[in-house]
């Protein structure tokens, strides 16, 4: 890929590296990139979901979760987020929103809060 890189240039493709993988859009909400290696989104938003054999990116893991192809739109909550999936290209997940969940703690039951279902 160098050895090309000298002769030809720098490729359209290297381009999309640099490309920002998270967008924070507030203190608990981001947009990912379904191909980010799960150890990045885990290591850049504090989260720890676990690894796999069978997946490598939060996209692999989202499929792996549903166990099919997921439409946009769809959420799943997995570790006290929700996963909400905001753009695909044909069966390949492309953008991800995550959302940490706030918990709460009342009577030894573990409830996420949220605007729309907080429990009073």
């Amino acid at each position: 890929q160098d050895l090309i890189t000298q002769i030809i240039g720098e490729s359209p493709d290297s381009e999309v590296d640099t490309i920002i993988s998270v967008q924070r859009i507030d203190a608990n909400t981001f947009i990912v990139q379904a191909q980010l290696a799960l150890e990045e989104v885990n290591r850049a938003l504090n989260l720890d979901i676990p690894s796999s054999d069978e997946y490598q990116t939060l996209g692999g893991f989202l499929l792996y979760q549903w166990q099919r192809i997921p439409l946009e739109g769809e959420i799943t909550t997995h570790s006290h987020c929700e996963f909400t999936i905001l753009s695909a290209v044909g069966p390949r997940l492309d953008h991800i929103q995550v959302r940490r969940l706030e918990v709460a703690v009342i009577s030894d039951q573990t409830i996420p809060l949220d605007n729309e279902s907080a429990v009073v």
